[in-house]
């Protein structure tokens, strides 16, 4: 575990602590290089002497630091995004306001002109290049907000095999799809993910200088206690793994700890953005993501995404299929009812957090626990919102919390971790049902 020529600076001092009484590492926490099979790995050593009677005795601590040391990485490259987000968030919408004015006057332009014309045709392609701009705005916005209200339960495999098809549609590489029978559903943002894949996929295409090929595989895994994945610590439940696996030259090892860096690209055309991206998105979405790369074979970026799990017949059938709504607009309740009722389910709605913590209680001592909670969690500006989600997971842990907001206080505010899911208003029932399902 520890090499030999790190071991004699370790038996010098202890000698030279027995001759003279002093000593530069007794007591100390001291960080070395470990070795094992799968290669070198950090340590933390703290040597302490007891005295006997007749004889000194040193002991050793040794301590593997490997997870200590991904998490400050990880906190380190947060706090990076954290500096970025805000000078994203000030460029994006001044860029906006400029986008707005130039596709304002264009389009003067064009009623100024004859339609067909040649000049009509180049503010047309003008027109189109500044709307094409807006996606430079919305990857720079997701630094600066952490924007889930999208979040619902998907098919990840349709969307990863649509991405595939659009992004390698045009190049010479090839790509194939490996997806479990029985793949869970995904808790996640549609739009955002399919930016992931976009990201990754034209990252990977590049790589391999458009020859090659991609293979996407799709699997189930269940973290069954909390796990770290690169630094970054998830939590106990159902997870979708995907993972994309390239043909390319691979990355050097001291490349790949910056891989995720804002800014950071070995492309001379690259803007060291998007995997920035996918990593900024990921963890808004409670996920994680790992790379794995050996040089001359290719790279494997793994993503864990929460998954959507069915909810069991034994316990559907002890729900009963009922609903608790947490809404202080009675126009909202009222609709909210009775569009729940029309799919099947008993609704409950009360008007405020602490009635609705009573309200739980009662049906829970009574064994008859709901199957979904709906809150609107900014009804007070979102407090006492996530109080009472927290009071209700820790009562019934199984139960299904939705939120339901604005678009607009979703750039401003952070929720509970507790919810399942969240859905904006205005919003179809039939959407609120499937994220409740």
């Amino acid at each position: 575990m520890i090499s030999e020529e790190q071991k004699m600076p370790m038996i010098k001092d202890i000698q030279t602590f027995l001759a003279t009484g002093q000593s530069g590492i007794l007591g100390q926490r001291i960080e070395i290089t470990g070795l094992r099979e799968d290669g070198p790995f950090p340590l933390e050593i703290n040597m302490a002497e007891t005295r006997m009677e007749t004889e000194v005795l040193f002991t050793l601590a040794v301590q593997d630091i490997m997870l200590r040391k991904q998490s400050e990485a990880e906190r380190l490259k947060i706090s990076k995004l954290e500096s970025v987000s805000l000078i994203a968030s000030g460029i994006a919408h001044d860029y906006n306001n400029i986008m707005t004015s130039v596709l304002g006057y264009i389009s003067f332009a064009q009623m100024d002109v004859e339609q067909g014309s040649a000049v009509y045709d180049r503010l047309s392609e003008a027109e189109q290049a500044a709307r094409g701009a807006r996606q430079l705005t919305s990857q720079l916005l997701s630094y600066s907000k952490n924007n889930t209200s999208g979040v619902q339960s998907i098919d990840i495999s349709t969307l990863a095999e649509d991405a595939a098809a659009f992004v390698l549609h045009k190049t010479q590489t090839t790509y194939s799809t490996e997806v479990s029978h029985d793949l869970w559903k995904a808790m996640a943002d549609p739009t955002q993910m399919t930016q992931v894949f976009h990201n990754l996929l034209i990252n990977a295409e590049q790589a391999m200088d458009s020859h090659g090929a991609i293979h996407l595989k799709l699997d189930n895994i269940r973290m069954n206690a909390p796990t770290a994945i690169q630094g970054v610590m998830l939590n106990p439940g159902p997870y979708l793994r995907i993972q994309v696996i390239d043909q390319g030259p691979g990355i050097p090892p001291d490349q790949v700890e910056k891989i995720f860096d804002p800014y950071f690209t070995t492309k001379e055309t690259g803007t060291g953005l998007g995997l920035t991206t996918v990593h900024t998105l990921m963890t808004q979405h409670s996920g994680a993501i790992s790379i794995n790369s050996i040089l001359g074979e290719g790279t494997t970026i793994t993503l864990f995404l929460p998954a959507s799990m069915p909810v069991s017949e034994s316990m559907d059938e002890r729900l009963k299929d009922r609903i608790l709504i947490i809404d202080k607009d009675s126009i909202s309740q009222k609709l909210i009812k009775q569009g729940l009722s029309q799919f099947g389910y008993e609704v409950t709605t009360v008007e405020d957090c602490a009635q609705a913590v009573s309200n739980y209680v009662q049906e829970m001592e009574a064994g008859r626990p709901y199957k979904a909670v709906v809150i609107d969690i900014m009804a007070n500006h979102g407090k006492g919102a996530d109080e009472v989600v927290a009071k209700i997971h820790s009562m019934d842990p199984g139960a299904v919390l939705v939120g339901t907001l604005s678009s607009e206080d979703t750039e401003q505010e952070s929720f509970s971790h507790h919810y399942c899911g969240y859905i904006s208003k205005p919003y179809r029932v039939q959407e609120l049902v499937d994220i409740i399902q």
